[in-house]
């Protein structure tokens, strides 16, 4: 995946298309982070939930994941450099980091096939503390033809420029659930087609 050739525009196509709605998403679990936590960001693109996290968070560590050098370099902007947040450029099956209170990943899971995040998901999933939450935030199946036709466009669009993987939404709740994880909040939007859901391991 190449996603440096739209980092500059990527904030501002995401507005066109759904205003405010994806960073309310991707926020809208944030509170209940325990104060202090070990945080590991994986897909935080621009960094503006980031941004966010860290003001509601303040003492919080953050590892900030991304294979993208121009999203990373455009996160450390929305933070200026707080010691507080680790930025790493690199696959998340290539980091070496752990014992996580909080994974959070953000439209990440859509990028990819389901026999990669059948792999993923336990690689992920051991960078987590027993009692860890896991926030994912993605875009969700629905019966409404018009998030079909949205869906559809936007796999188009993403594969042509930045090369992405998936072409279809897998049901990654449900592959959590078999990797031992409980749903047990979440917050939905546009009808369900965005939702951001917090997993614990009972």
């Amino acid at each position: 995946m190449q996603f440096n050739s739209i980092a500059k525009y990527y904030t501002t196509l995401s507005s066109l298309v759904f205003r405010s709605t994806l960073e309310i998403a991707k926020t809208s679990l944030f509170a209940k982070i325990p104060e202090g936590s070990k945080i590991l960001i994986i897909g935080g693109g621009t960094g503006i939930s980031l941004r966010a996290l860290v003001q509601l968070k303040p003492r919080a560590q953050i590892d900030f994941v991304e294979t993208s050098e121009q999203m990373i370099l455009r996160a450390k902007r929305k933070v200026n450099l707080k010691p507080s947040v680790t930025f790493v450029q690199s696959p998340i099956e290539g980091f070496e980091g752990g014992g996580y209170d909080v994974i959070i990943t953000e439209f990440f899971f859509d990028l990819f096939k389901k026999e990669k995040i059948d792999q993923l998901i336990p690689t992920i999933a051991l960078k987590l503390n027993p009692k860890g939450y896991w926030i994912d935030t993605d875009f969700r199946k629905t019966d409404k033809v018009f998030h079909k036709i949205l869906l559809s466009t936007m796999y188009l669009f993403f594969k042509i420029t930045a090369k992405v993987e998936g072409g279809y939404l897998a049901e990654t709740s449900s592959i959590l659930s078999l990797n031992g994880f409980e749903l047990v909040s979440q917050q939905k939007f546009k009808s369900g087609f965005i939702s951001s859901c917090l997993f614990v391991r009972p």
